[in-house]
Parts: C-alpha cells; structure tokens; sequence
C-alpha cells in the first residue's frame, strides 16, 4: 500500500511539475489554448515514430502573407478543428517570417520546402514518420470543418488496405 502511495505521490508531482514550468509531456497535441505545434522537424519525427501519428506540415508565412493569417485566426485556433484533428497528428509549424530570398534560403524549412516541392502559402502537408509524402492539403477559403472534412478523409483514404 505504501509503494503504490508513493508511485502516485511521485507521478502526481512530476505532473504538476511539468504542469508550473509549462512544458507539456511529449505525447501530448493540444495544449488548453489549442494545437501544440512543433517547432524542429526531428522533434516531429521522433514523435510521430513513438505515436505512430502521421505530420501534419503547416508551410506558412504568419508576417506577411494574409492567407496564412486568416488560415491561423479562424481554422487553425478554432476549438472545433482542434478538438476535430488535435490527436490524430503531430503538428509541425515551417514559419517563413520573411518572404525575402535572403529569408527564404536561411530558413531552416528550406530543405522541407524543396522536398515538397511547396509553390504557395499557406498549404498542410501531411507526412508519415519516414517523410514519405501522404497527402497534401491546399489553402481554401472556408471554416474549420472543411479542413476536418478534408484531413479526415484523406487519411481515413490513406489507411485503407491497399
């Protein structure tokens, strides 16, 4: 009996530890506010390999391009495509903050972005833990329901026995 207080006295304090410093354990896609995006790619990908979650890419451009803006304010943040998809992927942000060519080549999503061959912002792409390309989905001016709509059925399409 006191071993098992113990492992719960201890598990609770590790959670609530990560809990006041604000870091939130690994597994975990959504945070109170909404989705918890990634920031490296290497971090995604090691992720997704322990969720066996594919990456959903989101290439954007939040300073400058007004597509990307209106993407992040009204589907991104918006708590029904958060509680819609928030735990079937692993979120990656690739911000650009500068659509200059100086910019674009020092990025560290360069490399991404020729891999996926990316010609517009904002567009989602949706990869396995291996970078293989699953699907891609392209801006389009609607709701977050589209979006559900569209990142479900293409992956529910890509699940499907071959």
């Amino acid at each position: 009996m006191r071993r098992l207080f113990i492992t719960i006295a201890v598990g609770t304090s590790l959670l609530a530890s990560s809990f006041v410093s604000g870091q939130e354990t690994p597994s975990s896609a959504v945070q109170k506010n909404g989705i918890n995006w990634t920031k490296n790619y290497s971090d995604a990908v090691e992720l997704a390999q322990s969720t066996s979650k594919p990456i959903l890419i989101l290439f954007t451009g939040t300073n400058w391009c007004p597509a990307c803006m209106k993407l992040e304010r009204e589907v991104l943040k918006n708590s029904e495509f958060v509680q819609g998809v928030g735990q079937k992927f692993v979120f990656l942000k690739a911000e650009f903050p500068d659509y200059s060519e100086k910019g674009m080549l020092n990025s560290p999503y360069k490399p991404l972005f020729d891999r996926y061959k990316i010609d517009v912002f904002p567009t989602i792409v949706v990869v396995d833990a291996l970078g293989e390309k699953l699907f891609i989905v392209n801006y389009q001016k609607a709701g977050p329901q589209a979006y559900i709509h569209e990142l479900l059925q293409k992956l529910h399409h890509h699940n499907q026995p071959k």
